[in-house]
């Protein structure tokens, strides 16, 4: 009888390493390698939730697997033509896949579409062709793509790597942000939340005729206590710039008659950090959103999630950048038109629009 419920202990030991050991190869599976694919070889880098690579001789994809590292969504964009674009969903299993695609006007998909399959050719680090020389790789459509298919793309990757609104803590927030229920009255009387400036100016305009005023002035300048750290400001004309606490810089411009500052802040460390702002200046009291690049503009009507006070008002000191040339994010020359003219206040130019709309 010993021997028997020995046997039947060593068995089920057996058991439970078994499935621990198979558990633990799924987590520790990498995407990185190179797939045979019925569209075509993929080459495909992994780096903690982020899968990005070449699209066979087509395009490139990027994409986030899920937290066991079993399923990876994203999108996947054609060199040319350039309107050919879309989402993949693959699940994995040991060294194959299944999965499914969708064009982007389709909206996101799910791998039981099963018209995408493919099996692991070589794990060993490919080199990449197309998906280069960017922080990311996103098809073109992905900014104006909206929350829900960012939702989708991100569900189920940690938190610390999903995109969301949650920056790190920059130590305690000034006295001025620990009372939430303080009033804040913008200048041109809307109410809190309102975007009172939500196009850009497609008019005429000059780009020789507008140059930088030479001595710096405006409603942005100086240094202001925020609940993310000290923000130090420059604004010369239109264009406004400076240090984001001690983690980077922002460059921007101003709109709704000097009220409103649009703009990006980068992170020196990881330069992958990067995204977009919209300040809206009452006196000495700003209020306003952010948001990573990943996610798109700030929209009307989204939750306040930066705010500050002036505490000074001379031109500061800047130790991340200089008055020469422009300091908008490493996405800038990636993003899209109608990103930029909303940043600008203009299309087809590189300066702010000089009316400061």
């Amino acid at each position: 009888m010993r021997s028997i419920l020995s046997a039947i202990v060593m068995a089920a030991l057996a058991f439970v390493a078994f499935a621990a050991a198979g558990s633990a190869q799924a987590q520790d599976a990498s995407w990185t390698g190179t797939w045979n694919s019925q569209h075509g070889e993929l080459r495909l880098i992994q780096e903690g939730s982020r899968v990005y690579g070449d699209y066979a001789e087509r395009g490139y994809f990027e994409g986030r697997v899920s937290q066991d590292g079993t399923r990876l969504r994203g999108t996947f964009q054609y060199n040319s033509p350039r309107t050919s674009n879309g989402y993949i969903e693959f699940r994995r299993s040991g060294s194959s896949f299944t999965g499914g695609w969708n064009w982007a006007r389709s909206g996101p998909v799910d791998a039981s579409k099963g018209n995408w399959k493919g099996s692991l050719k070589s794990a060993a680090l490919p080199q990449l062709r197309y998906a280069v020389g960017r922080d990311e790789h996103w098809a073109d459509f992905w900014t104006d793509a909206g929350s829900a298919a960012h939702d989708w793309s991100f569900a189920g990757v940690p938190a610390e790597e999903d995109g969301s609104f949650a920056m790190e803590d920059f130590g305690e927030e000034s006295a001025e942000y620990q009372a939430e229920d303080r009033q804040f009255t913008y200048v041109d009387g809307a109410d809190a939340g309102d975007d009172t400036d939500d196009g850009y100016d497609t008019g005429s305009y000059d780009d020789g005729a507008y140059t930088d005023i030479a001595a710096p002035g405006g409603p942005w300048m100086g240094t202001f206590s925020t609940n993310h750290g000290d923000i130090r400001l420059i604004q010369i004309g239109n264009r406004v710039f400076g240090d984001y606490a001690a983690r980077g810089f922002f460059e921007g411009c101003v709109h709704n008659s000097g009220q409103t500052l649009r703009g990006t802040f980068q992170y020196l460390s990881p330069r992958s950090k990067h995204g977009f702002i919209e300040f809206r200046l009452n006196d000495d009291l700003f209020e306003g959103q952010w948001t990573w690049t990943s996610s798109g503009l700030p929209r009307a009507g989204s939750a306040i999630n930066w705010r500050g006070t002036r505490k000074a008002s001379d031109a500061p000191t800047l130790t991340s950048v200089d008055q020469d040339g422009t300091h908008f994010a490493d996405m800038w020359n990636a993003i899209g038109v109608s990103q930029r003219a909303w940043v600008l206040g203009q299309q087809g130019s590189d300066q702010c629009a000089a009316s400061g709309l």
